[in-house]
């Protein structure tokens, strides 16, 4: 169950990743760009779908993926800074675009829709790996701080003309 709760963790880190990168590209995009952007939807495509067949595995038969779409929370629409259709605008195929669609994680389905599932138990076991997320996100950041530090007394600090310096 963790391993498949950490698997969602994963594709909601690549549907974020894969957005900063439709948007950063814009609408002026080299075909190579539009290619890899496909390649890489086509795959997180493939995570979502394996994704939601084991959703039913571990949530229950009550559950369906196509049930009741509008019933899960749209989290990473809501984390976008601009608005919807400054994407829309930047995204040829933003209706089957796979990072925005939104995986069948607890967090996203809600208390109610966990209850009816009997899935309860997931709710703390992915707030407990998001708590770890967190945790480890820290650490690579507390590391690179680290390296820059080192970096600069190695480096910076040493230098002996104003060129090296900047």
């Amino acid at each position: 169950v963790a391993t498949w709760i950490s698997t969602g963790l994963a594709i909601e880190e690549a549907q974020i990743a894969l957005l900063i990168e439709v948007r950063r590209i814009g609408r002026r995009s080299t075909e190579t760009q539009r290619l890899d952007i496909a390649r890489q939807r086509d795959r997180l495509q493939g995570q979502i779908d394996g994704f939601a067949r084991s959703a039913l595995t571990h949530l229950g038969e009550g559950f369906d993926a196509d049930d009741e779409p509008e019933d899960l929370d749209v989290d990473i629409l809501d984390d976008l800074d601009d608005d919807l259709a400054d994407f829309t605008e930047t995204s040829h195929t933003w209706t089957n675009s796979p990072e925005l669609t939104v995986i069948p994680l607890p967090s996203n389905l809600g208390v109610d829709r966990c209850r009816q599932c009997m899935a309860e138990d997931l709710i703390p076991l992915e707030m407990s790996l998001h708590e770890g997320q967190a945790n480890d996100a820290l650490h690579n950041l507390r590391i690179y701080l680290c390296n820059k530090a080192i970096l600069f007394r190695t480096t910076v600090r040493r230098a002996k003309s104003q060129a090296l310096k900047t």
